[in-house]
């Protein structure tokens, strides 16, 4: 981000204001010192764009709340397939990219990702909210699924499967779906759940070869788990099926794709863009 300008408010001579000044007093009056004319002069500088801003702050849809993803969850613990379907209609196509970029072979991706919505039925019980988005439990259980089973092929996965009470799960979800938003030169998204309360968004992103994400400040965790292409985050290459956590308080420069890839990003709608 550049410098910020501004004009004296006397003799309109232009100034510039640093970063690291303009993020620190974002949003408040400062007064400055003028060299030309040797006077005072104040200055309003903008507020710091958070991510909340770039998603929520034009007309759009209302999303889905995190609450209806808990209640979903909850509603499989008490033993409602419908609810499990539901789910898997929402996220299994997610998941199916997220195996395919684990295991290259297609039959073993889809039953890998059947197992997840088996594991699904069985843990419901056992999630809490206060462990995490609904979105980043299910992803957590495809990313503990390709480590059990990475050596497994769709034959062994099925007929373990085939042991267990047999669920009715189909449908399709937001990956293959023509209603992505952009957010900027290359970046669009889809948001599949917003916590107000928790100030947290779950979402798909995806970026054109080429494209960046803008530089930004973490206010809470950030977990993102790469469905397929590249992504550099500063020096560290993320690959396909890959998994990235940034911790609260810390900063992303550059964020960058040369291949262009989609992701499933779990993060705070506050994260500070720059």
């Amino acid at each position: 981000m550049s410098d910020l300008t501004h004009s004296c408010t006397h003799c309109g001579a232009r100034w510039s204001c640093p970063d690291s000044v303009a993020k620190i007093y974002a949003g408040r009056r400062v007064t400055r010192w003028c060299e030309s004319c040797r006077r005072l002069f104040d200055v309003e500088l903008p507020p710091n764009q958070t991510l909340g801003d770039l998603l929520f702050g034009t007309p759009h849809p209302p999303p889905v709340l995190e609450r209806e993803w808990v209640a979903l969850v909850q509603a499989v613990a008490s033993g409602n397939q419908e609810a499990l379907r539901t789910l898997y209609g929402r996220m299994h196509g997610i998941v199916l990219l997220f195996m395919l970029s684990a295991t290259d072979e297609w039959q073993t991706a889809e039953a890998l990702t059947l197992a997840v919505f088996h594991d699904v039925w069985r843990r419901a019980s056992a999630y809490s909210p206060e462990d995490g988005a609904v979105v980043g439990w299910i992803m957590d259980l495809a990313q503990r699924g390709t480590r059990r089973n990475e050596s497994r092929r769709a034959f062994d996965v099925l007929a373990e499967l085939s042991r267990e009470q047999p669920l009715e799960i189909e449908g399709t979800s937001p990956i293959f779906a023509p209603d992505w938003r952009e957010a900027g030169p290359g970046i669009s998204y889809q948001v599949l759940a917003r916590d107000p309360e928790r100030e947290r968004v779950s979402m798909l992103v995806r970026l054109s070869p080429g494209a960046s994400y803008p530089p930004h400040t973490h206010t809470g965790v950030e977990e993102l788990y790469l469905l397929d292409g590249e992504l550099w985050i500063d020096s560290k290459k993320v690959i396909p099926g890959g998994f990235n956590r940034a911790e609260a308080g810390s900063s992303d420069q550059l964020v960058w794709s040369g291949t262009g890839c989609t992701c499933v990003l779990l993060t705070s709608t506050e994260d500070i863009l720059r």
